[in-house]
């Protein structure tokens, strides 16, 4: 049930809320079988990845702590916040696109497939010098022809145009759909998608327009105020990457409690429904 008083409280009491959620989750899913699949087995990376960008985000969010000249100073670091939000909105996209956004094993084969073997084709470039690295990257290269035969045998792929069966058999591309696209699948609204990510990529790339907006802001405690927004979009992001991954274990018992089942389904709402940043009730 939507109830906006959940997501109106203090950053501290909805973060401890959804981290109870995040170990509800990580300790029910604890043995189940997966078979050995890397398909399957990597559900659960996805969600400790996710976790990670999270947890740095809250802990970057109570302020950087330094020693100089014998002295404690501490700034808030905007920056590396925006950082790691676009990479833990970039897990959950591509969580989602990859196991939920289609029902079809074929179709979630072939992306999965395509996205692990993408890996292993960048690992490839790198220069190794270790007798055993280069044992394994030997073994990865026969492991990408592999793979490479199972992905032309999904019938998604015999689906697909000549100019898109040549950009994935050369490793060039294997997602035909803008990022900001993506986003709006997971769970995001249409204003989410076409404006926040691009945003958050400035700060990844270090666009001028990151910079312009450090130098402008006068304080950190100016910083933090304006930061939070992308607290709330961060918080938003954590309960639809949730929701995502429980509907994946449909007989799995998670526990949460009604509260914590309300403040998933409030969040998820206000991110499928966020049109401005100030329009964050339902």
């Amino acid at each position: 049930m939507v109830n906006v008083k959940l997501i109106k409280r203090n950053e501290e009491e909805i973060c401890e809320d959804l981290l109870s959620i995040a170990f509800s989750v990580s300790d029910s899913i604890k043995g189940i079988p997966t078979g050995g699949e890397k398909l399957e087995n990597y559900k659960e990376t996805f969600l400790i990845k996710y976790f990670d960008h999270f947890i740095s985000i809250m802990y970057l969010r109570k302020n950087t702590y330094f020693k100089f000249l014998g002295k404690i100073k501490s700034f808030y670091d905007m920056s590396s916040i925006n950082v790691l939000l676009r990479a833990a909105l970039e897990t959950h996209m591509l969580f989602y696109y990859i196991y939920k956004d289609c029902n079809d094993p074929d179709i979630i084969k072939y992306r999965f497939w395509n996205w692990w073997r993408e890996g292993l084709i960048t690992r490839q470039k790198f220069t190794v010098m270790d007798e055993e690295d280069i044992k394994k990257k030997k073994k990865e290269k026969k492991e990408i022809d592999i793979i490479t035969k199972r992905i032309i045998n999904t019938n998604h792929y015999k689906s697909l145009s000549d100019k898109q069966k040549k950009k994935i058999n050369t490793g060039k591309k294997w997602v035909f759909e803008p990022r900001k696209d993506l986003i709006i699948k997971s769970g995001f609204s249409n204003y989410l998608g076409n404006h926040i990510y691009s945003f958050l990529s400035g700060y990844a790339h270090s666009e001028s327009m990151s910079l312009m907006q450090i130098a402008e802001i006068p304080s950190s405690d100016d910083a933090k105020k304006l930061n939070t927004i992308m607290i709330t979009i961060l918080f938003m992001s954590f309960a639809l990457f949730m929701d995502s991954f429980i509907s994946l274990f449909p007989n799995t018992d998670f526990s949460l409690s009604d509260n914590n089942k309300d403040l998933v389904e409030t969040l998820s709402y206000s991110a499928k429904n966020m049109r401005l940043p100030t329009e964050l009730n339902p």
